[in-house]
């Protein structure tokens, strides 16, 4: 069943949050290069967490939208799991920082790009941002990936851009869906 962008869909406000912390969490890495890349370990584990929680909350409000349960609930778990793991082990993080930020990133981009891919079938919204996000942080998860050892500022610094770029996807999402549910309850 494809997700359904013309039915209205509740919590929208869960994916603007998401991509608000996302979003908020590029800047910040960016702007303390060398402070980040320690105190990163820790961050990125909280905003696993958060953001797990976040995406389980959205699957679990809107399970009856198959469409937007798989995703969601996926999603949700690794980022949940993935945070409880690098916060009980930091040193797993420092050590794997680029590999996982790598990996994450190549999974989120896959989220966004099937999102845009499920906007196009419905033909509720233009769907060309997120996808664009989708393949840009796609972009970014290669280049920390395979550059890595470039030095420390490089992966923090494509870190923080991937970080809002899936940020930025996320908030456009959710101020669709927002757009969406507002434009149904003035029909009513």
């Amino acid at each position: 069943m494809y997700l359904n962008m013309n039915q209205e869909n509740r919590h929208w406000w869960l994916h603007i949050l998401i991509g608000a912390i996302w979003f908020a969490a590029g800047i910040s890495v960016i702007l303390f290069p060398v402070q980040s890349y320690l105190g990163i370990a820790l961050a990125f584990s909280v905003i696993l967490i958060l953001t797990g929680s976040g995406h389980l909350l959205f699957a679990f409000y809107n399970r009856k939208n198959v469409g937007l349960l798989g995703w969601n609930l996926a999603l949700g778990i690794l980022d949940l799991a993935a945070g409880i793991l690098l916060t009980v082990h930091p040193e797993i993080t420092v050590a794997t920082l680029p590999f996982v930020f790598g990996m994450l990133l190549i999974f989120r981009s896959v989220s966004l790009i099937s999102f845009a891919i499920q906007i196009h079938s419905s033909q509720s919204y233009p769907w060309g941002w997120v996808l664009f996000s989708g393949i840009l942080t796609l972009a970014f998860a290669v280049l920390i990936l395979f550059f890595p050892l470039i030095g420390i500022l490089t992966i923090v610094f494509w870190t923080g851009v991937g970080f809002m770029t899936s940020g930025l996807g996320n908030l456009y999402f959710g101020w669709k869906e927002f757009q969406i549910e507002r434009a149904s309850l003035k029909k009513k």
